[in-house]
């Protein structure tokens, strides 16, 4: 189930979802439904129900700035939306987070005893390692990433 919190109220929303994201333009984005290629359906919030958005499955989801979902799929690998369509993203992560600000952050596919790889996206367009040891990760103001480790 999804929730929404409203003047200190709990609203349920319909559906079940594996994954939830809000942009910072407040655009939200679930993954659920039934499964699919890559994973599940990816959804986007319309006000009053969710609307499919079409052409990728994903198991993993995060929504930038503008409010553009990048997923994850079981595969592993990274797609953003651009122009109502899914680009492939170089390189491959288990999740992913993007900050208020556009910060893009990913965790890496091999986990080692204290966890996964964090990897952020640079100016050059490849992944570089910040850190290791995660096994979950968000991103607050000004691109601060925060870890949970095991």
């Amino acid at each position: 189930m999804f929730y929404i919190t409203a003047n200190s109220k709990r609203i349920n929303m319909p559906g079940r979802g594996k994954d939830i994201a809000v942009g910072a333009d407040g655009s939200v984005f679930c993954i659920g439904g039934k499964a699919t290629n890559g994973g599940h359906g990816v959804w986007k919030w319309a006000g009053t129900k969710w609307g499919k958005v079409e052409g990728q499955g994903a198991r993993r989801i995060a929504v930038d700035p503008n409010g553009n979902p990048w997923i994850v799929n079981t595969e592993n690998e990274i797609f953003k939306r651009v122009n109502g369509a899914w680009k492939r993203v170089q390189g491959d992560a288990s999740m992913i987070s993007i900050g208020p600000e556009g910060s893009v952050m990913i965790l890496g596919t091999e986990e080692s005893k204290s966890g996964f790889e964090v990897k952020k996206l640079g100016g050059d367009g490849n992944w570089h390692v910040i850190t290791s040891g995660a096994t979950e990760m968000s991103i607050g103001k000004g691109g601060r990433p925060y870890f949970v480790t095991k």
